[in-house]
């Protein structure tokens, strides 16, 4: 885990790292599983972004690729999310409802080369629409309940392929990763056209949690609630 004093917060995923070693054990997830709720401390949400990050870095992704996030709001979402943030990979999120011809525009469109997707049904639509994706090589399913289809892997897999690389190469990544750099891709929802890519770069996103003062993330004591009810507001 990085030092209280990384990076300065230059971006979004040294701000995460930091508040990760600063709050430790305290709860900072609460999601459902099954009738109930289970918690996940700071410490344990670091580090599965952590062995995310790093086994997409041991896929063969380098710092810019295009990285597609189609799920629902769930524990793995996010760690998706904040690992792509942090890892220096710019997102793509799409909506699981959306068609095929606009997940071809948007992940096709902005040459994602990695896709995690929600369950087996999505990466099976991802599979069959292959062909017009031109460098899409890993998808990772984040709630893989069955078996996996070819070409996939569980993010369970991904996280131990991560948990196989040395430490110290977060510490690399980190640095290298500068505010001016791309961090997301937002399309449009191309109602007045077709969808279009806004480019937004890691001094973009900064400002959404520190509102002008000191980039906080989250206070002690507030924590994320899950509920496999809950959305992904991208379509």
């Amino acid at each position: 885990m990085l030092t209280n004093e990384h990076s300065n917060d230059r971006h979004l995923g040294a701000l995460f790292f930091r508040r990760a070693a600063q709050l430790g054990d305290q709860t900072c997830v609460k999601f459902q599983r099954g009738t109930g709720f289970e918690e996940i401390s700071w410490r344990e949400l670091g580090s599965k972004v952590r062995q995310a990050i790093l086994g997409l870095y041991a896929l063969g992704l380098t710092k810019g690729d295009k990285v597609g996030i189609v799920a629902d709001n769930s524990l793995g979402w996010l760690c998706a999310d904040l690992a792509t943030l942090a890892g220096g990979f710019p997102n793509v999120l799409a909506s699981p409802t959306c068609s095929d011809t606009r997940l071809v525009k948007t992940l096709g469109h902005s040459r994602c080369r990695a896709a995690f997707v929600g369950n087996e049904i999505i990466a099976g639509r991802l599979l069959s629409l292959k062909g017009q994706f031109s460098v899409l090589q890993h998808i990772i399913v984040l709630d893989g309940g069955g078996a996996n289809p070819p070409c996939s892997l569980t993010l369970e897999q991904l996280l131990a392929l991560g948990a196989r690389q040395r430490s110290e190469r977060l510490e690399e990544i980190l640095e290298s990763i500068h505010p001016d750099e791309l961090a997301s891709i937002m399309y449009t929802s191309g109602s007045t056209g077709e969808p279009k890519g806004v480019m937004r770069t890691q001094g973009n996103l900064l400002p959404n949690v520190s509102n002008g003062g000191e980039a906080v993330l989250s206070k002690p004591d507030e924590l994320t609630r899950i509920s496999h009810q809950e959305k992904n507001p991208s379509g």
